[in-house]
Parts: C-alpha cells; structure tokens; sequence
C-alpha cells in the first residue's frame, strides 16, 4: 500500500493464540460466532463506513494463522494485506 497524507490505515489485529477453543486448529478469528466468523462483524462496520471502507486494510496475524486467514479473507470483496508480526517477550 502507498499511502498518502489524507489516508487512514486500518490495522485489525487477527491472531496470536487460541483459548477459546481447545480446536488450536481454528484462529481466533475465525471461530464460528452465530453463523458467521468473528472477523467478518469487524470487517462489516469496516465496510459500513465511507472513510473506513476506501482506507488501506492491514490485518496483523501470527504465521501460524496466516494461511487459514488469507484463504477466507480471499472468498470477501475486499482489498488487505496481510502482515505476519513476531510477539516480543519483555520480561519485565
């Protein structure tokens, strides 16, 4: 993405590990909510706001997730990069 100075990025955070469900299989954001993944009510107020909707989308994921991610982010009409970050550990 090329931004400009009158763009807002959307940064969505999207990983890390699962304890909600002992499927550690399933990210986070995709667990089933109603009958939808819990990204997708996110992504729908994203999509619902004028200024949010034509702003750059970067998703934050574990590369864990990202596979998983990327394959149901890419069945949406909706343009984001994914960016795999590594947690650091601060031991204080």
């Amino acid at each position: 993405f090329r931004l400009t100075m009158n763009e807002f990025t959307v940064i969505l955070y999207a990983g890390g590990t699962n304890r909600l469900s002992s499927d550690l299989s399933t990210p986070k954001a995709l667990l089933p909510v109603g009958n939808r993944p819990l990204i997708w009510y996110t992504l729908q107020l994203i999509q619902s706001d004028p200024t949010l909707s034509s702003s750059p989308l970067l998703i934050l994921t574990s590369s864990s997730s990202r596979q998983s991610l990327d394959d149901y982010l890419s069945t949406l009409n909706l343009k984001y990069e994914l960016v795999v970050y590594r947690p650091t550990h601060d031991s204080t």
